[in-house]
């Protein structure tokens, strides 16, 4: 039985996981869910944090509480490209800012590859 792409990517996340249907599973996700939205709430109110680390780091703890509440993975799917999207525009907005520098010196990068290499 074939399984086409869209049943494998939408209509499959859509239905009840099998890892989502253990209570451990769903309990962890409810908690770190209510941690994110508590930790935007408070950092917005009390602790200044940018008004787009609070979206991101509150929309996390929704679609975290949304995914044990439904038993559905498609939240946790959505939530990776929230995740690496959030990422991406921080990090522009950093280096448009001048507040993230990056040195990168080959012969570290080498000495490093070559310590590894030899710890085997």
């Amino acid at each position: 039985m074939s399984i086409s792409l869209f049943d494998a990517v939408i209509t499959n996340r859509l239905k009840e996981s099998e890892h989502l249907k253990s209570g451990n599973v769903r309990a962890m996700l409810l908690v770190l869910g209510a941690a994110a939205l508590a930790t935007a709430g408070i950092g917005k109110q009390f602790f200044e944090m940018d008004k787009m680390t609070a979206s991101v780091t509150a929309g996390t703890g929704a679609l975290l509480v949304t995914s044990a509440v439904t038993k559905a993975d498609a939240p946790l799917c959505i939530l990776a490209v929230v995740t690496v999207t959030g990422t991406g525009v921080a990090m522009v907005q950093a280096f448009r800012d001048g507040r993230f520098y990056v040195k990168v010196d080959l012969a570290e990068l080498l000495r490093l590859a070559y310590d590894i290499s030899q710890k085997k």
